[in-house]
């Protein structure tokens, strides 16, 4: 193949990409036209063109709706019927159905900025043609305060850094504060004599969830494990010290199995795992296995309405949700749980009637 046929290849691509898709095709005479708006292509033959197409269609780029014909064999002189392909158009890497899951998913992301979107989504609608018709218009443009896209990244990217090497790293942790002209300002936590708080941690695994993307690690004063927004961290510098390994944490012998981790940690809290009963009515066993997955609860004390199902799950994060779904999930077990989910009532409704 010549460096020219090539060159056409590429640019009958083009075409299509942009113009068309299986309910808009091309003609091999719309691609010529398109093509003679270059001057380079002003006497391009038809022969020439239709080479190219099969090429495409060969190579998987392209499709075409196939015809049959009657046409006669000059050798018998008998009517055959053939196979004819006409009406092209790129086969783009996603159906306009996954392009819209994945632009929706972008939309929806609480860990990207509004540029970020933009890039992302534009990125995506530049792999299909024209005809393609994106929800980008429903964006909503952030407030501009907090790390940037380059500054989220540069973070994964430092992060990811000291995992693969097990080193430790250190980090201030930011925090949103109103100042005396009430503007709201994003700056670095500090300590009581006024000076920036560093944080050294031993990193084990970075995770999204809850819209945000976060790191799970330890800090050598405790035995337990702790959770960073990474959005909210800066300055991160890798230590040359060692991680602690996840294996000598109490409760991580095994070391950390992700799936079930984040059912029993719902929003990254630190804190004690425990064993917690809950009684609900049947009608809301779904919300509750889009809380707590399929895999680990165990059922009892059926009746025609109700059911009592027992998790594992972590203390402090059961505690809240408790008072985010009390209207319709009541925790029985255990004691302690349950009259620190009464004090947390009793303060609710303070808040409300004192």
């Amino acid at each position: 193949m010549t460096l020219h046929e090539r060159v056409l290849l590429l640019d009958v691509l083009d075409i299509l990409k942009k113009h068309s898709n299986e309910q808009h095709t091309f003609t091999q005479k719309q691609v010529i036209d398109k093509l003679q708006e270059d001057e380079h292509y002003e006497f391009v033959q038809r022969k020439t063109v239709k080479h190219a197409l099969q090429k495409l269609r060969d190579y998987g780029f392209v499709d075409a709706k196939a015809y049959s014909r009657n046409v006669k064999n000059q050798q018998t002189g008998e009517i055959e019927e053939i196979t004819v392909y006409r009406d092209y158009y790129y086969k783009p890497p996603f159906s306009e159905q996954e392009l819209h899951l994945l632009i929706d998913g972008i939309l929806f992301s609480k860990h990207a900025t509004y540029s970020m979107k933009q890039a992302l989504i534009e990125k995506l609608e530049n792999l299909t043609s024209e005809h393609f018709k994106s929800r980008k218009s429903y964006m909503i443009a952030d407030d501009g305060i907090g790390l940037t896209d380059a500054q989220l990244f540069q973070n994964i990217r430092k992060l990811n850094e000291a995992m693969s090497a097990s080193k430790k790293v250190a980090f201030s942790y930011n925090r949103y504060v109103v100042n005396a002209r009430y503007e709201l300002l994003f700056e670095q936590e500090k300590t009581r004599d006024g000076q920036v708080r560093q944080y050294v941690i031993n990193p084990y695994q970075m995770v999204a969830t809850n819209g945000r993307y976060y790191v799970i690690c330890n800090n050598d004063r405790f035995d337990n494990l702790s959770y960073y927004r990474i959005d909210r961290m800066s300055h991160i510098v890798v230590q040359e010290e060692a991680v602690k390994p996840i294996k000598t944490l109490p409760g991580y012998e095994k070391g950390l199995h992700m799936p079930e981790h984040m059912q029993q940690h719902l929003y990254l809290f630190s804190g004690e795992l425990i064993t917690a009963s809950i009684r609900f009515q049947k009608k809301r066993l779904t919300e509750f296995v889009d809380w707590f997955g399929t895999t680990q609860p165990y059922f009892s004390n059926q009746t025609t309405d109700d059911i009592t199902a027992t998790i594992r799950v972590n203390y402090n994060a059961l505690r809240k949700w408790a008072l985010q779904y009390g209207l319709y999930f009541r925790v029985i077990e255990p004691a302690q749980l349950v009259e620190d989910i009464k004090a947390d009532i009793e303060q609710v409704w303070g808040n409300y009637f004192q």
